[in-house]
């Protein structure tokens, strides 16, 4: 952890401690092992069945269970199976939120899902006020913790709160089924490189004077980083995509990078201990070894316990994972499509503009938040004495971050918003000279 002297237990490990001695073991490791003597309809069959039976065994509770229900298939093909296995109506929730540029809002199409099976749905649009946000969501996960998506979970998980004490997500779904872009862009990759080299050197040079759509279209920066990771590795390319930063070390203090270089990197165990025969399986247990764990699953716990409300998540079943490891990856992602076998099996159970509607993902208008309502809390934190004297950041480099960004042309909101989220958890935490200053 970020705490000196104390360690987190890895996931699927266990530590015995006896007479005075530690050990830690390891109880299940998930390896892709495809199965290609099977039909894809033998798949889909099984697959189903496995579905069934995983959201049914996290149903069981001494208390009313919901549903968090957004506009996708994720949350609408676990509804469909909630509702199918219950006597009674399936409690349901969708939460939206306005802002400045918009409504970022699903009511309408979980309402589809709402429709076909009776739920007793609660919905509601909301103008958060993210000032107020931030500081509730760095106590909650006690160290530094920069996904934006803890704001909406935050928004859900509080007004679900006040129906009942346990709720079913549909999270799971995109990593064990390949739902994500980064997965077609993995397995692109492989294709990529066997253009000439010339060419390609040519294709990024077009790809680098793209506009920067006003500093919010992340289009133009997820093509540049596609065409930065041609050379790479199936597993630099895959960090390369994942990463906030390309070059942290840019951003950290010297002392800082200099001592965390002298570590072995997490990412780069678990890539090792990884038996992949494809790019995609490397891009999918990867997620499920580093993202899921790391980010997903801890947002998650956090968030919702600090409303007191319990989150299940069926689609993690260990059996059905395991079920889902022995599929050959091109039942997950097929040329641009994702989700292939997945989508097929959960056609019977969902309205058809659910398999129709493009993925939206839980998303927050952030570059616009750090230019408005966030502006001066980002610019106080970065003039701040705590700022100036913390040993962790590298000054210049957030102060070019914060200018680049605030004069409209690039969008730096994925950096930004986990330099602010650092700086508040180092102002509450960090008990160096300038935190103390700034405490009192």
């Amino acid at each position: 952890s970020i705490f000196k002297k104390i360690r987190k237990l890895q996931p699927a490990h266990v530590l015995t401690y006896r007479q005075g001695h530690l050990r830690l073991s390891r109880y299940r490791q998930v390896q892709p092992d495809p199965d290609y003597s099977r039909s894809e309809d033998d798949w889909i069959e099984q697959l189903r069945e496995s579905l069934r039976e995983a959201v049914e065994i996290h149903m069981v509770s001494d208390v009313p269970v919901g549903a968090f229900l957004s506009g996708g298939l994720d949350s609408g093909a676990m509804v469909a199976l909630m509702a199918r296995a219950s006597a009674d109506p399936i409690r349901t929730f969708t939460v939206g939120f306005t802002s400045p540029v918009g409504a970022f809002d699903e009511r309408l199409a979980a309402r589809t899902v709402v429709d076909r099976y009776g739920t007793v749905h609660q919905e509601c649009l909301l103008a958060p006020d993210v000032t107020s946000i931030l500081p509730r969501i760095v106590d909650a996960f006690d160290e530094p913790f920069a996904d934006s998506s803890a704001i909406p979970n935050f928004l859900v998980c509080q007004e679900t709160a006040r129906h009942v004490k346990v709720a079913l997500s549909g999270l799971g779904a995109d990593e064990l089924f390949g739902g994500y872009e980064r997965y077609v862009a993995l397995q692109l990759g492989d294709t990529y490189q066997r253009i000439p080299r010339v060419v390609r050197m040519a294709i990024a040079q077009l790809a680098r004077n793209l506009p920067n759509g006003h500093g919010v279209s992340q289009f133009s920066d997820r093509l540049r980083r596609f065409m930065e990771a041609g050379d790479m590795s199936p597993a630099d390319r895959y960090r390369s995509f994942v990463s906030a930063f390309g070059n942290v070390e840019e951003l950290l203090h010297p002392d800082v990078h200099e001592s965390l270089s002298r570590r072995d990197s997490r990412y780069d165990r678990v890539i090792k201990d990884l038996a992949v025969q494809t790019t995609v399986d490397l891009g999918l247990f990867a997620d499920l070894y580093l993202y899921l764990p790391d980010d997903l699953l801890t947002l998650t716990d956090r968030i919702s316990m600090a409303h007191s409300l319990e989150v299940r998540v069926p689609f993690l079943d260990h059996e059905l994972v395991e079920l889902v490891a022995r599929m050959p990856a091109r039942f997950k992602v097929h040329g641009f499509r994702k989700k292939v076998l997945f989508r097929r099996a959960i056609a019977p159970w969902v309205p058809h503009a659910h398999l129709r509607r493009s993925k939206q993902g839980f998303s927050v208008p952030m570059a616009e938040w750090l230019r408005g309502s966030l502006r001066a809390q980002l610019s106080d934190l970065t003039a701040s004495q705590q700022w100036q004297q913390s040993a962790w950041l590298d000054h210049s480099t957030v102060r070019r971050l914060v200018d680049e960004h605030l004069s409209g042309k690039v969008s730096h909101e994925v950096r930004l918003w986990a330099i602010l989220c650092f700086l508040e958890w180092e102002r509450r935490h960090d008990r160096h000279p300038a935190a103390e200053a700034a405490a009192r």
